[in-house]
């Protein structure tokens, strides 16, 4: 998300690849021997006649494996190495903040290449992207889109650029319609007020479908942070999931069956910086523990590249605890942000945090007191107040009903639930 954000703001050229067969392009040095079955052997003797004296009795063979076959434990990591290598040879540098980001520069010029598994999109100079692409195809067989394509799929994704208002529109239709197979019904809000309710606690007897389902949904929320809350609880129902639970799925399915067509639109502001936003609501699941959303842009206002919505670990005392709690979780991706992109050159002032609570304010700015319910917050959390004393984030009071993260944290009323997801995917 961050890298199609920098693609759109400095205009750069881009294009996707799919690698053949990625594995196999990778060797492999142990000692693992591989039985084939009868049909698989006497395939290898029609490719290879020489090898029929290695058949067994039962028409089966033994063979030994010199490639990263599919199946391996090794075979990801043996090549993503070859594939690493080959991307130091073109002078790519990997990044030491994410793994599967490699970059070069050349003056003020950068390229990029983005790699999962044997996906790769890459972005740069019309020129420099060629070039990446000439020079792999010498190494690997991959299928590329065309340069700067109106459309493109990535990673389950799918990208819609919009010319006129520089931005890309990114969806996942596919999943949609897998999800919403034989749904007829809609729901105009993924979830109501008896969220975090237990209305009907007789138990579901496939749990197994439960999960599946989820799981289903739970991958949409990628592209659609407005259902997140609900997939937020529901997954802390996998366990011992109740015929309520299914039907507060079953209602998330029939809001994303009337909202097929929505979106989540990045259009870059002015400057590539990263802004946040964090909020905690407290208490509301059964065993007392509160819930933490928060929300990460580069550049405000636009769709987040960031998006929560998690039950808290433990138990907060109070809702001071928890919005501490949230802020500080927010933090880390905040900082890990701020380092990756200072790592590829876009030079990152200090970062603005959204808060609704005054109390948590103070305890940021301050440290906790000596006396009262704050000295018993869990120490762990105030490194938060030493990054504030360094100046790498300011806290910026905003009311609960503007907070972008608000709506991660609990259901919100028909209203205000429009307002904020028309922010959070970034539409009117």
């Amino acid at each position: 998300m961050t890298l199609l954000n920098y693609i759109l703001l400095n205009g750069l050229s881009y294009m996707t690849a799919d690698v053949d067969s990625a594995y196999l392009n990778a060797d492999f040095d142990g000692i693992v021997f591989m039985k084939l079955d009868p049909n698989v052997a006497q395939l290898m003797v029609e490719l290879d006649p020489s090898v029929k004296e290695y058949l067994e009795d039962d028409g089966s063979m033994y063979v030994r494996i010199v490639k990263a076959l599919y199946g391996l434990q090794e075979s990801a990591k043996l090549w993503y190495n070859t594939l690493a290598e080959e991307l130091i040879k073109l002078g790519f540098k990997k990044s030491s903040y994410d793994q599967a980001l490699f970059f070069k520069r050349k003056g003020n010029e950068v390229t990029f290449v983005f790699v999962y598994v044997d996906d790769m999109l890459f972005a740069g100079t019309e020129e420099e992207v060629k070039n990446t692409k000439d020079q792999l195809l010498k190494v690997f067989k991959m299928k590329t889109s065309e340069i700067n394509p109106s459309e493109f799929d990535y990673l389950g994704l799918k990208v819609k650029k919009d010319t006129e208002e520089n931005a890309f529109l990114i969806s996942q239709p596919g999943m949609i319609k897998d999800v919403t197979d034989g749904i007829v019904e809609v729901a105009d809000l993924p979830c109501d007020s008896k969220l975090y309710t237990e209305v009907n606690d007789r138990r579901f007897v496939d749990v197994t479908l439960f999960r599946s389902e989820l799981m289903k949904v739970s991958y949409l929320s990628r592209t659609r942070p407005d259902i997140r809350v609900a997939i937020g609880y529901l997954a802390t129902r996998m366990q011992a999931p109740s015929q309520g639970d299914w039907d507060k799925l079953m209602r998330v399915k029939k809001y994303l069956n009337g909202t097929k067509d929505f979106a989540m639109r990045i259009k870059p502001v002015d400057k590539i910086q990263v802004y946040a936003s964090a909020d905690a609501s407290f208490g509301p699941y059964k065993d007392g523990k509160s819930n933490t959303g928060m929300i990460v842009t580069v550049g405000y206002p636009n769709a987040p590249v960031i998006a929560k919505s998690s039950k808290q670990k433990s138990v907060a005392n109070s809702s001071t605890a928890a919005e501490l709690v949230a802020f500080s979780s927010t933090l880390e991706e905040v900082l890990w942000m701020v380092e990756l992109l200072n790592e590829i050159g876009v030079t990152q002032e200090a970062v603005d945090i959204e808060q609704d609570n005054q109390s948590t304010m103070r305890l940021i700015e301050k440290g906790p007191s000596s006396t009262g319910r704050t000295k018993w917050l869990n120490i762990k959390y105030f490194w938060v107040n030493e990054h504030q004393r360094k100046g790498d984030f300011n806290v910026k009071y905003v009311p609960s009903l503007e907070l972008m993260a608000d709506g991660l944290t609990k259901p919100l009323g028909r209203k205000a639930f429009y307002r904020w997801r028309a922010r959070i995917l970034n539409f009117k």
